[in-house]
């Protein structure tokens, strides 16, 4: 049996909850729209400008693109305010679980 399958019926949930201050929103958009244009190489700044236009939009294709580090790591755009992390064991995975 494939190691990966004997976890394959047990889960865990890791929640990271993390506030930040939007200390440059202009700043925090272009940075998204950049990362909108890593991530769709063919796409144009029209096209980032029309999708990227708030901040959760901006982290989300930062967050895409670079992953959650890209925030943990720290950017001039946002400052962490307070975060909290609760991690929760439980039992069998639910069949949407496994689609992931």
């Amino acid at each position: 049996m494939d190691p990966m399958e004997e976890n394959d019926d047990s889960t865990l949930t890791v929640d990271h909850h993390v506030r930040f201050r939007i200390v440059d929103e202009p700043g925090l958009i272009a940075a998204g729209r950049a990362a909108y244009l890593t991530v769709r190489p063919h796409g144009t700044p029209a096209e980032a400008r029309a999708e990227v236009s708030s901040p959760s939009d901006a982290v989300a294709e930062l967050i895409h693109a670079h992953g959650w580090h890209t925030l943990e790591d720290g950017t001039e755009h946002l400052s962490p305010l307070s975060y909290e992390i609760s991690i929760e064991q439980g039992g069998p995975a639910d069949d949407d679980d496994r689609q992931g």
